[in-house]
């Protein structure tokens, strides 16, 4: 469940027409977001005067990562780094190497993904390549061409005194195995193929590594003396629950790895406060979903934790950083509040919060430097796409200044300003997101109701090129945050547990009677549309009501039952806490498929679906396909090759893709398969 072309190779794209407008006209088109940049990363340099972004190319050009230098004084940004073949995956995890003379990065040639440096003075990048020797030692080398390193780095951290790099590696095929596949002697037993990931230290300048005894290490992070590290290991199978631990690593191999007691198994990511004090991200303390975190500290010597973020209304953001502050009394997460998401510092010994004042409602990353003199946000809102934002001091009340960064949307669009709506369901409070047309033609507007994912996610108060594109034909739209979202208290995260389906489409189809009731809308026009979990939330719909005109399941779970026993590990036990083990809990499981309630439905439905998906693996899709077309349903079924969860999810909502085309006519199908339905006739039931 749960993320510049030619003209006469137009003519092969669906209605392509239907959203070509005039170039005066300023409303965002399809194609618009196709010449669309998404800015990721903001790194500050020792001296507090540049930042290191990464930001995109196009999704026409090949939306791959690279390298672009952000200055404080008003300038041209400048690009780094470039894309030398089709392979090139792009560049990105950039970092600069304290004193600002050399940045690192990962960059992935087509061969897996590897590690740079360069030197910001001049010189080309430089490789570095893991080999191992006749006495099964490995040397680390540096060099401007692939040597055929025997390691993929999947992550890294440098040390604050920037000598030493701590390196996330996996090691690649080995020769034998190599050979094998060659001969196509290559029988697997399940589990056999996953290359763990494994610890090793190297200095900048290469030479001997030290490789550290452990295995599956998932996250590391560098106390301030460089002298220590916390590693994060997770098993290789996590489909049977967490089963995380936290080492202490002596960088200077003098000491075997020490393993941290006393910690609970859903850590994820871990910090230094102190010599004797930690701090990490786990699983929340009340029931909730099993990507609840809390941040806590942990003493050391007296085995003590204490849980930092539970009073707070709330929740941490998914994939936030825990960047603990040069005083060592904060540290500062990406918190979702309300339809917010936040910069905010805690203070490490009572919990207290400041939010940073960035002047944007959605923070998206935060960085720093080693002495965290300022901060890097990238943040944005409903009629601002993501930009870097630099605050010069430490101080969260600082006001931002925006860099200068390469055209994010061409031209100049009037993009769509958001109204936040809340209504009242099963006696709780639900909040929302409404979007109408600037100029809206004869009223009442057509709606389209918009499902986030998750379940536990939010509709955040961002721009989305999707409700722009959507809102550009001249429709309303409506992004709801119903139970079992993110942003507000645990007890609301965990209201859907074991009722996927049930009170959350509930407060769904109240947001609809409130918008209805409330504005100009047509209520013989409606659909509604969503991705993963709101995949699956348009499953339940297009069987258990028929208030809709069409609905739209991108990448859904139609099917508890396959879904559990055929996606991607650690995905399962997310899924588990929802409704348990469902060869246990037969009628649950049933009660929470979609494709139970397929033979009453009636609703026209396109389905969309990634063919390399293995979070909702592909059956998903055909088994709907199916129920709703024996059913008797008008049922459209649209696959797009290469695409797994995430990329089609970008592809879905008008983000940066690697794939030029899929998102267009992704897009283009979904705008003429809701016209097709809003012009017809209203069906009798």
């Amino acid at each position: 469940m749960k993320l510049l072309c030619k003209p006469f190779l137009l003519s092969f794209l669906p209605s392509l027409l239907m959203t070509t407008v005039h170039a005066a006209d300023p409303r965002l088109t399809n194609e618009d977001i196709r010449q669309s940049r998404e800015v990721r990363e903001g790194q500050l340099s020792s001296d507090g005067t540049d930042v290191l972004a990464v930001i995109t190319d196009t999704t026409a050009d090949g939306g791959r990562p690279h390298l672009w230098l952000l200055g404080r004084d008003p300038g041209n940004p400048r690009q780094l780094t470039f894309s030398s073949s089709d392979k090139d995956k792009g560049q990105y995890k950039a970092a600069w190497v304290p004193g600002g003379l050399t940045v690192l990065f990962l960059q992935d040639g087509g061969s897996g993904p590897r590690l740079f440096r360069m030197p910001m003075q001049g010189g080309e990048p430089q490789q570095l390549t893991l080999k191992e020797q006749k006495d099964s030692k490995l040397l680390a080398t540096w060099g401007p061409e692939d040597a055929g390193s025997d390691f993929d780095v999947r992550d890294y951290a440098v040390s604050p005194d920037g000598k030493l790099i701590a390196l996330i590696a996996a090691p690649r095929d080995s020769a034998e195995q190599q050979a094998n596949k060659a001969k196509r002697n290559d029988a697997i037993r399940f589990g056999d193929d996953i290359h763990e990931a494994t610890l090793q230290i190297v200095s900048l300048d290469g030479n001997p590594v030290l490789e550290v005894a452990l295995t599956g290490v998932a996250a590391v992070a560098w106390d301030r003396a460089s002298q220590n590290i916390l590693a994060v290991t997770q098993a290789k199978f996590a489909d049977m629950g967490p089963s995380a631990n936290v080492w202490i690593v002596d960088a200077s191999g003098s000491a075997t790895p020490q393993r941290i007691e006393g910690l609970p198994k859903s850590v994820t990511m871990a910090a230094w406060i102190s010599k004797s004090r930690i701090v990490y991200l786990a699983h929340c303390q009340h029931d909730s979903p099993t990507e609840c975190l809390d941040l806590s500290s942990y003493d050391l010597e007296g085995h003590l934790a204490k849980n930092l973020t539970d009073p707070l209304e709330g929740t941490i953001a998914p994939d936030s950083p825990i960047i603990v502050d040069s005083d060592a009394r904060s540290a500062v997460l990406l918190f979702n509040r309300g339809l917010n998401q936040e910069a905010v510092k805690l203070n490490l010994e009572n919990g207290k919060s400041e939010f940073f004042d960035a002047g944007f409602p959605v923070v998206s990353f935060i960085g720093t430097n080693e002495d965290r003199s300022g901060w890097v946000l990238i943040a944005g809102g409903p009629t601002e796409p993501n930009a870097p934002l630099l605050l010069a001091s430490s101080s969260p009340s600082s006001k931002p200044t925006r860099l200068l960064t390469p055209d994010l949307i061409p031209g100049k669009r009037d993009l769509v300003v958001s109204r936040t709506i809340s209504w009242r369901s099963d006696g709780q409070q639900i909040s929302g997101l409404l979007y109408l047309p600037p100029t809206p033609g004869p009223a009442p507007l057509p709606l389209v109701v918009h499902i986030h994912g998750g379940p536990m996610g939010q509709f955040t108060d961002r721009y989305y090129p999707l409700v722009n594109l959507l809102v550009a034909q001249g429709w309303a739209v409506l992004q709801p945050n119903p139970r079992g979202s993110t942003g507000s208290s645990k007890a609301f995260l965990a209201a859907d547990k074991d009722d996927l389906g049930g009170g959350d489409l509930r407060d769904v189809l109240t947001g609809v009677d409130y918008v209805k009731a409330h504005f100009p809308i047509d209520s013989q026009r409606l659909a509604l549309i969503g991705y993963s979990y709101g995949g699956e939330m348009a499953g339940f719909v297009a069987g258990k009501t028929h208030i809709f005109r069409a609905v739209i399941s991108g990448a859904p779970v139609s099917d508890q039952f396959s879904e559990y026993g055929t996606e991607d590990g650690p995905i399962a036990w997310y899924d588990h806490w929802y409704f348990g083990n469902p060869t246990v809990r037969f009628s649950a499981a049933w009660r929470q498929s979609p494709i139970a309630y397929a033979p009453k439905a009636t609703t026209p439905t396109l389905i969309v679906q990634g063919l390399a998906d293995t979070e909702d693996p592909p059956g998903q899709a055909f088994e709907l396909y199916r129920a709703l077309r024996q059913a008797g349903d008008q049922v459209e079924l649209v696959t797009f090759p290469r695409e797994d969860h995430p990329e089609l999810h970008r592809n879905f909502y008008g983000g940066v893709s690697v794939e030029p085309w899929h998102g267009l006519d992704l897009r283009n199908r979904m705008l003429e398969f809701l016209t097709r339905a809003f012009e017809a006739k209203q069906p009798s039931h």
